[in-house]
């Protein structure tokens, strides 16, 4: 391997078989769209119980942030935007948290991968789980005993009085208007500005737009693509990245490696600051701002998480936030340690000769 890869900047950045060692594979190797355009073009098997156990605690963090901002659950409607298995719009419409809730995908296999029926078994099994005790509940990804004592699985006595529906549609195609939507983990795929501008159009004055979003700025993001130096996908330029293949691991494919790259659609890879800048131009303005930082030594896709980086391998989240601010000096030192965001905005509409004036 060589000592070091030299960037268009002229930044050497040391190499370290070691930590290359530790991180494992340099991409994904599935092809990102295989698994939805093919595997769920049609349908999915079942959601597993530790996955569901998974699915309801990503829904338990946006109703925790809606609550600690002192918003209610009590919606008049809710779209979920890029809804796949439509685990969290099912539970927030069989809890009573909105009374027509609408999950939006591209592909249809969530109809098939769970029903409102099967969310009441799962919450009556995982209830019956947390009651006994018991912490070793698995998942699709390892044990997940965490989220099953940090969640309360009953059932509230309500019964849902309005309508759910799963849309399989494209979002920019869609009106109407809503109270409340939301998007777990799916803004990757979108170009965040484009996005916004829609949101805006289907939001109801005074409605919340909440999301998570895995942070681009991670050491190991959604793309899996990792290097013999921490932050390497995140610290180079997309050519660049392709040239330290090239130069320093011949043997990975590197269209493989922009096809993955090129999967994450949003040209500008946001920070936190960049959404709500972009949300507050569309009258989006945050209620809620969260990150979500790694406090363990390891996690599956980081193998080490930035607090140890350091201490264990010698390289410094502040050596790569130097390259990163070669091309994007809007990343902080937070946003490298920060592995999902989690924001709210209220949408306060601008009287229609406020906006007139502004497109003339």
């Amino acid at each position: 391997m060589k000592a070091a890869f030299t960037t268009c900047f002229d930044d050497a950045i040391a190499l370290d078989a070691q930590y290359r060692e530790i991180v494992g594979k340099p991409v994904r190797t599935d092809s990102p769209t295989h698994l939805y355009e093919v595997q769920y073009a049609t349908a999915a098997p079942p959601l597993t119980l530790g996955a569901f156990s998974y699915k309801h605690y990503e829904g338990c963090m946006i109703y925790d942030a809606l609550r600690r901002a002192g918003i209610g659950l009590g919606f008049e409607s809710m779209l979920d935007i890029g809804s796949g298995f439509a685990a969290m719009p099912r539970i927030t419409w069989v809890r009573n948290y909105s009374r027509d809730v609408t999950a939006l995908d591209l592909y249809p296999y969530g109809v098939s991968a769970l029903t409102n029926g099967m969310v009441r078994r799962r919450l009556a099994q995982l209830a019956a789980i947390q009651a006994s005790g018991v912490r070793n509940l698995r998942g699709p990804m390892g044990k997940w005993e965490w989220v099953v004592e940090r969640q309360n699985f009953r059932m509230p006595p309500l019964q849902p009085s309005g309508r759910f529906d799963y849309k399989v549609a494209n979002v920019f195609e869609l009106e109407g208007q809503y109270d409340w939507i939301n998007s777990s983990l799916t803004l990757t795929h979108f170009d965040h500005k484009i996005l916004f501008d829609k949101v805006s159009s289907l939001l109801a004055d005074g409605g919340i737009f909440t999301f998570t979003v895995e942070c681009w700025w991670y050491p190991v993001n959604s793309t899996q693509i990792t290097g013999a130096a921490p932050w390497m996908c995140q610290r180079l330029t997309r050519d660049d990245l392709l040239r330290y293949f090239k130069e320093c691991e011949p043997e990975v494919d590197v269209d493989h490696v922009a096809s993955v790259y090129d999967y994450y659609a949003d040209p500008e890879h946001p920070t936190a600051s960049d959404y709500i800048a972009t949300a507050v131009a569309n009258d989006l303005h945050p209620v809620i701002v969260e990150r979500h930082m790694n406090a363990r030594s390891w996690s599956k896709r980081a193998s080490l998480a930035p607090p140890w980086l350091r201490r264990d391998t010698g390289h410094s989240a502040l050596d790569a936030l130097a390259n990163i601010h070669r091309f994007k000096p809007s990343v902080t030192v937070e946003d490298l340690y920060t592995s999902h965001y989690l924001l709210g905005f209220r949408k306060v509409a601008r009287p229609a000769a406020s906006v007139a004036a502004r497109n003339a």
